[in-house]
């Protein structure tokens, strides 16, 4: 995939991932809870007449996760929910009904838009353990994470 077919919200979650593969625990599953799921390049690839290639695949809600996998190099099942307006407490509640001897690590990522801002988040739970939220960490603006602008 090229970086610059990338949509905002998969190119934050990508660069994202790069930093979170050295601060937590490999996933045995990622829960990809983005509450407008990937309703904003939809939007985009009919307004463009519904004929790019490169806007086609970030339609599909399971693309977005992709290229966070081929950056942490991990390959394993990915769910992906869209229930608004609670899609990442149902993100949660899914992790909580799935974390165990199977999935002993879990993250639950999401991919936010305000304004002109693409936030990412992941909670990564841990069977037996504490979860651990990088919310706070991920939402401050620091230059290991992207926002991005849309005209």
């Amino acid at each position: 995939m090229r970086w610059s077919q990338l949509d905002a919200y998969s190119y934050a979650l990508a660069e994202a991932g790069y930093v979170w593969k050295n601060l937590l625990s490999p996933p045995h599953l990622v829960i990809s809870a983005s509450p407008s799921a990937s309703n904003y390049t939809d939007r985009e690839f009919v307004q463009t007449g519904a004929l790019s290639p490169s806007l086609f695949v970030h339609t599909l809600p399971n693309v977005r996760c992709s290229l966070l996998c081929q950056i942490m190099e991990w390959s394993g099942p990915v769910i992906t929910i869209q229930k608004d307006p609670h899609t990442f407490l149902e993100g949660l509640v899914e992790g909580f009904h799935l974390v165990g001897e199977r999935y002993p690590v879990i993250w639950i990522v999401t991919v936010t838009k305000t304004e002109n801002r693409v936030k990412v988040g992941c909670i990564e739970m841990i069977s037996g353990g504490p979860a651990i939220s990088l919310e706070d960490l991920v939402s401050l603006e620091r230059s290991s994470f992207a926002e991005h602008s849309h005209n």
